[in-house]
């Protein structure tokens, strides 16, 4: 499926990730091409054995906080979201009014829900009441929207790593509708030691990461656009995820583009889909925010969207996306303005 150019604009972005607190060092980090840190994470108590490699979201300034009773005892990831959330509207100047919010999740809430079915496993008579409502995938939304006083409509979808394209154009149907007339699409995720081994088992040399960033759609105004959608394009083994991220990359038009944002995450056995597919872009021009960051399944495509917006908005370019998921299907766009 292609699409033609969104009347609706990227008013502003906000970005959470090990690259730091907003979206200047996040971009900042995929332009500088450098690696972040990496850290072996300990066992939680009462485990054992070799955690996977992990790249975490740094301790933020009192000012990056978010404020209110509500955030003494949610998981990392609606800090994040709030966070990311707060700072697109904080850059685009508005108050959030007639405001709609499409929260985008693949892993969730495991940081609580592993808290509490632990303690469910121990003693199901003194498992906490308190902890379980922050297990569920909805919390999150929750938080960001009674936090931000949104009065549109708010929703969660969960899905594969590019369940983004599924929340932006869920956002774009509100906003023809004139159901609101503001959206902030927002992925997240948080480290998990679960996770982390998931993805150590799946091949050694994943490192996942955390963060979360935020789209704020607008159905006026200035800022870059997604002039072009393409996919999803349905695969089901790596060999026809190959075959579908290629015809994604024709259809896309992407030697127009003047920026390409790639998933690649710098091992050859899982990049062979993008290296293919990508094979006759210069270099310098390409960038793999996947290998700066690490793995962030759900806000993974999230982040390449910021950055994508975020180099269309300062330099006046044409940026191509490339979103082939991990399971189910790929998907591809071109930012501009």
């Amino acid at each position: 499926m292609s699409a033609a150019t969104s009347p609706s604009r990227i008013l502003a972005c906000g970005a959470v990730s090990p690259a730091g607190w907003g979206c200047e060092a996040l971009l900042a980090a995929v332009l500088d091409g450098a690696p972040l840190p990496v850290i072996q994470p300990e066992c939680e108590p009462g485990k054992s054995g070799v955690l996977g490699l992990c790249r975490r979201v740094p301790s933020p300034s009192p000012a990056w906080v978010p404020k209110g009773q509500r955030f003494r005892r949610c998981s990392p990831v609606t800090r994040f979201a709030a966070a990311a959330a707060q700072e697109a509207l904080d850059r685009a100047g508005l108050k959030p009014e007639r405001l709609g919010i499409v929260m985008c999740l693949m892993n969730g809430c495991v940081n609580f829900s592993n808290r509490f079915y632990s303690e469910v496993l121990v003693d199901v008579a003194h498992a906490s009441p308190i902890i379980f409502p922050e297990t569920v995938f909805n919390a999150p939304a929750s938080h960001v929207a009674a936090h931000l006083g949104a009065d549109g409509p708010v929703t969660t979808l969960i899905g594969d790593s590019d369940i983004l394209v599924s929340g932006y154009e869920m956002a774009e149907d509100w906003l023809a509708s004139g159901v609101i007339t503001h959206c902030l699409v927002i992925a997240a995720e948080e480290y998990d030691w679960l996770r982390a081994n998931g993805a150590h088992y799946h091949h050694r040399g994943i490192i996942a990461s955390e963060g979360a960033a935020a789209l704020l759609l607008g159905a006026g105004g200035a800022g870059p656009a997604v002039q072009q959608v393409v996919g999803p394009i349905a695969y089901h083994t790596q060999a026809e995820r190959v075959q579908a991220v290629a015809a994604m990359a024709q259809a896309l038009h992407w030697h127009s583009a003047d920026w390409l944002i790639d998933d690649g995450i710098g091992l050859t056995a899982l990049d062979r889909a993008e290296s293919e597919a990508w094979a006759g872009c210069s270099p310098s021009l390409r960038l793999s925010p996947k290998c700066i960051l690490g793995h962030t399944l759900g806000a993974a495509p999230a982040f390449q969207m910021v950055v994508a917006a975020e180099l269309a908005r300062q330099r006046q370019v044409r940026v191509a996306v490339s979103m082939p998921g991990n399971n189910t299907a790929a998907t591809g766009c071109i930012i501009g303005c």
